[in-house]
């Protein structure tokens, strides 16, 4: 657009200017020179709208013109998918402390928005950050790389609740469809629903194109209040407290035990903890409890069976953790956690290629997502595909890019990112990145980061700084021995004495 421009009115001053200079001599009408003056102007607006539309291929033909988002990189499936961004729903409910409704509202409609293959849905990380900044709905989706945006509002009192929603096409700014939702607190799982249905309608997609997905009625609950406590447990979750969010998840299950999507969050948060912080047996035995009542209440959730199989992992039931995944894909296949947990199943039994493969799809899931590329990207190397692994990194450095400009404090972003640029051979790069990462989370209070970080180093042959950290992070977390054994980032450390003792202290 810039360059159409910068080259119309060039063009445009030439002609001018070679039209006064001719004039006299060919001693054409003093009109002429306004007449070309005229036609330029006209002629403005029509370039402009064929510079929007088409644009020059390298080989000198044209092409439709690609959408891209503020970076200047292509949002992963932005020219064959419609594409959302659903923002927190702003509380209006006069505390702070209600903040968790509205992210869990705005988090459920996300959720089912996701099952529709025809839509592209910015991830719940990308969203949540413009919480709270002074943004047009255009900057926003030009930010993360879509052309609508969902945002809203709720208020929650005396059991009644009224959530006001808009779904705005960000390039033209208009409102495709809104609408105000004065219900019973009761009647919250239909209003999610009918907004999640309306948004498809304005965007003309089949939400779940032809696909039939059973869920157990046992998936939800018609105690409001057990809802309340499955939503503030969430909330938690997102954020990575989960000794917070099993006490929320708890209390949800003590008061509707039937309330399956409860206990898989309750058995997703203690599966949490044994992969970064305590693999202890009472841990796993409480994942391995939550996950089986999940999925006893609904048999057909693919929430449930997923959150089986990431807790048969640690139990090294490897098979039947499988059984339980493939179902959980079966039954939806949209769902990113049932691939990415996949792909943890994969890598500790070394199956590298299968793991690749399947953090592969999670990233197809959720393009903006820094995890599964950066997992793919260690997964290809450990099968001996270079290559592959360079182009995953790549993609794993434009999603950190993109995370860390809209959360500077993500030190998940900033580790993920920095071992991509090692692999790259970005090595000076890489080691800031990690650097920016302990800053970030200067407690080492995440052992993803502090782990991620330690890859970095010693991919940057910074061998006794990457040992410092994982011995630090052996203190205070579990280190997953299958994982670290089959992790390539860790290659050069093995010959170590460090590493050596190291690993004699890791149980099993």
């Amino acid at each position: 657009m810039i360059r159409t421009v910068v080259v119309y009115w060039l063009v445009a001053w030439a002609v001018i200017e070679v039209v006064s200079v001719l004039e006299p001599a060919l001693q054409l009408p003093e009109w002429v020179d306004r007449l070309v003056i005229v036609l330029s102007i006209a002629g403005f607006p029509i370039a402009i709208v064929l510079a929007w539309a088409v644009e020059l291929t390298p080989d000198g033909g044209y092409q439709k013109t690609s959408r891209k988002n503020g970076d200047g990189v292509m949002h992963p499936g932005a020219t064959t998918k419609s594409s959302i961004a659903v923002l927190p729903l702003e509380n209006l409910s006069g505390s702070a402390e209600n903040e968790y409704f509205g992210d869990g509202i705005a988090t459920e409609i996300l959720n089912i928005l996701c099952k529709s293959p025809e839509l592209q849905v910015s991830s719940r990380t990308s969203s949540f950050s413009f919480r709270g900044r002074s943004l047009s709905a255009r900057a926003i989706a030009q930010e993360l790389g879509v052309v609508t945006i969902l945002e809203g509002s709720v208020r929650r009192a005396s059991g009644r609740v009224r959530i006001s929603m808009q779904l705005i096409d960000a390039i033209s700014d208009s409102h495709l469809w809104s609408e105000t939702y004065d219900r019973e607190l009761q009647d919250i799982f239909e209003v999610q629903d009918e907004i999640a249905g309306n948004v498809a309608h304005a965007l003309r997609l089949k939400l779940f194109d032809d696909m039939q997905i059973a869920v157990s009625p046992a998936a939800i609950t018609n105690d409001t209040v057990a809802y309340d406590f499955y939503l503030r447990g969430t909330f938690q979750f997102e954020r990575g407290n989960m000794r917070a969010a099993i006490n929320q998840f708890a209390h949800s299950t003590k008061l509707d035990p039937n309330f399956a999507r409860a206990w898989a969050g309750l058995a997703n948060s203690y599966s949490w903890i044994c992969m970064w912080e305590d693999k202890s047996s009472e841990n796993i035995r409480k994942a391995d409890e939550a996950s089986n009542v999940a999925l006893k209440l609904a048999p057909n959730s693919a929430e449930a069976n997923a959150s089986r199989g990431f807790a048969l992992i640690f139990q090294r039931k490897y098979d039947e953790a499988w059984q339980a995944l493939e179902k959980s894909i079966q039954l939806d296949p949209q769902l990113y956690e049932a691939y990415y947990f996949a792909g943890r199943l994969m890598m500790p039994q070394g199956r590298m290629e299968e793991a690749a493969v399947f953090f592969a799809k999670a990233a197809e899931v959720r393009p903006d997502d820094v995890a599964a590329p950066a997992l793919q990207t260690g997964a290809l190397i450990g099968a001996g595909d270079a290559a592959a692994g360079m182009k995953a990194a790549q993609v794993t450095v434009a999603a950190a890019e993109r995370q860390t400009r809209l959360s500077p404090d993500d030190s998940r972003s900033w580790s993920l990112g920095s071992g991509a640029l090692a692999t790259l051979g970005r090595t000076e790069e890489a080691v800031k990145w990690a650097e920016r990462a302990l800053v970030a989370d200067p407690d080492y209070s995440s052992p993803s980061t502090t782990y991620n970080v330690a890859c970095t180093f010693a991919l940057c042959g910074e061998d006794e700084r990457a040992m410092d950290v994982l011995e630090k992070l052996s203190r205070s977390a579990t280190l997953y021995r299958d994982w670290i054994e089959n992790d390539a980032d860790f290659d050069s450390l093995r010959k170590s004495s460090r590493f050596e003792n190291l690993m004699k202290g890791i149980g099993q």
